[in-house]
């Protein structure tokens, strides 16, 4: 029924653009802090097994498996707890720009896909976060 005739299988593409999934903002703003929340949670993770390890394996003796192997366990029982901090973050900083993006869209009638409205979200929600003021904000680059 609707395959053109020199598509026998059906896979040819339609000329019509594929419309995307727009989200309501309350279910766009969750996937967005989840998502972020898993990726920060997983890299905080995995960096701090890393870091942790690397500090302490400096101190060790060579070639005591057993003490590599506690101290491995070790790192992994710190980044647990750890590593939480970092997803919470990440959490934070993507619920707020979708947030923000949201705001924008509703009652300023920005489409949700243009790029000015990303920077302006960016820009917003990393001013909104600044902990130490925004001389140094705006100023310093290593701060």
């Amino acid at each position: 029924f609707g395959r053109p005739e020199n598509d026998p299988i059906g896979i040819a593409m339609n000329d019509e653009r594929i419309e995307e999934s727009e989200d309501a903002c309350p279910t766009k703003i969750f996937n967005d802090f989840c998502g972020a929340y898993a990726l920060g949670l997983l890299g905080g993770y995995g960096y701090l097994i890393y870091t942790f390890f690397q500090r302490r394996r400096k101190e060790l003796p060579k070639g005591h498996q057993l003490a590599y192997r506690k101290l491995f366990m070790y790192s992994r029982r710190y980044s647990f707890h750890k590593a939480q901090h970092y997803g919470f973050a990440f959490g934070r900083w993507g619920g707020g720009f979708a947030i923000v993006e949201c705001l924008m869209a509703g009652p300023f009638g920005r489409p949700e896909n243009d790029p000015i409205t990303a920077v302006v979200a960016g820009f917003l929600i990393g001013a909104l976060s600044t902990r130490k003021g925004a001389y140094l904000c705006l100023f310093s680059a290593h701060h």
